[in-house]
């Protein structure tokens, strides 16, 4: 038996490329400053304890009761601003647009496709999202299909039966953000 030559430690191409591509991520400046009315209403909701606060950011509908559908996301974003600051909004960044490509992966290597199938796979999710990554709830709704998706994969080829993790994610979900409806219209 011949001994197997010691396997080099250092990091591989697709990692160094993964850790620029998410530093990148991270030091780049947001595209747009939609998120700071986000942080405002998530105040809003945290101060005065209604779910439902009064428009007061407009002139057109100040005083009105407007449609929320992403109470959560807006708390969430406050309080890490408010912890965190502009940082902190910046790492979430990174984690909203790293945990989908992570999660993507993880699925593939459970399907058991092959590493270059998931590198590339990886790389071309990269390519047709880059100009979207931004602070946006989207990542909600992406994160829940993939795991909608992936759960009801399992349990539909009998692999294992739906967990309480379902309903959990979809309320969670529900108020992240609208696009909800797609994990329902999935279900």
């Amino acid at each position: 038996m011949t001994p197997h030559p010691p396997r080099l430690r250092y990091p591989n191409l697709l990692s160094i490329f993964l850790i620029v591509l998410l530093a990148t991520n991270y030091f780049v400046p947001f595209a747009d400053l939609d998120f700071t009315w986000q942080i405002r209403t998530g105040a809003q909701i945290v101060h005065t304890g209604q779910l439902r606060p009064v428009e007061s950011f407009t002139y057109t509908l100040a005083g009105q009761q407007v449609p929320e559908f992403e109470g959560l996301y807006e708390v969430i974003l406050y309080i890490v601003w408010s912890g965190l600051g502009f940082g902190g909004l910046k790492l979430l960044k990174t984690i909203a647009v790293a945990t989908p490509l992570i999660l993507l992966a993880l699925r593939l290597r459970k399907e058991l496709v092959p590493w270059y199938g998931i590198a590339l796979s990886l790389l071309l999710a990269i390519g047709v999202l880059s100009p979207a990554w931004n602070l946006r709830p989207l990542y909600c709704t992406t994160i829940g299909l993939l795991l909608v998706s992936g759960w009801l994969h399992d349990h539909c080829n009998g692999r294992r039966p739906l967990t309480w993790w379902l309903p959990l994610v979809m309320c969670l979900w529900a108020n992240l953000h609208p696009g909800v409806i797609t994990g329902q219209g999935l279900l």
